[in-house]
């Protein structure tokens, strides 16, 4: 276990959700904290959210980085969460084809569908960064 008490790969899971949201990969808002917890299967109250990143984002600002991120998926999770298992399910959600891997192209869709802008690029950086066997896909 790492950070947080996260596996390497769920911490590599959890960045490539917060990347999603984030246009310069350190940074995203509170908003976009909220849609990135719906993506993952959280099903908490905006007004709850606000109020715990107030308490774990040290530099009060309404940016969040990635360590803060991690740190509120850690406070909402707890003991019972299976973090593991609630990537899969955001995976899943991701995987637009059913076939057990993310594409560039999966991923396009479901910043489609969040209503992000993301550029074609960045969402290839994205999944090269994941990519553990260079297929150019993330498995499950």
């Amino acid at each position: 276990m790492t950070a947080v008490g996260f596996t390497e790969q769920e911490l590599r899971d959890l960045r490539l959700v917060f990347d999603i949201f984030s246009s310069d990969k350190k940074h995203i808002t509170d908003k976009e904290v909220c849609e990135a917890l719906r993506l993952l299967g959280f099903k908490t109250a905006t007004e709850e959210v606000l109020a715990l990143l107030q308490k774990v984002n040290s530099s009060g600002k309404k940016d969040v980085q990635f360590d803060t991120f991690t740190n509120l998926v850690s406070m909402l999770q707890g003991s019972d969460f299976d973090a593991h298992e609630e990537i899969i399910q955001c995976f899943r959600t991701m995987d637009k084809d059913g076939d057990g891997y993310l594409s560039v192209e999966d991923l396009s869709m479901s910043s489609k569908e969040a209503k992000l802008k993301i550029k074609r690029r960045e969402l290839q950086n994205m999944i090269s960064e994941a990519d553990k066997n260079g297929d150019g896909m993330v498995s499950e």
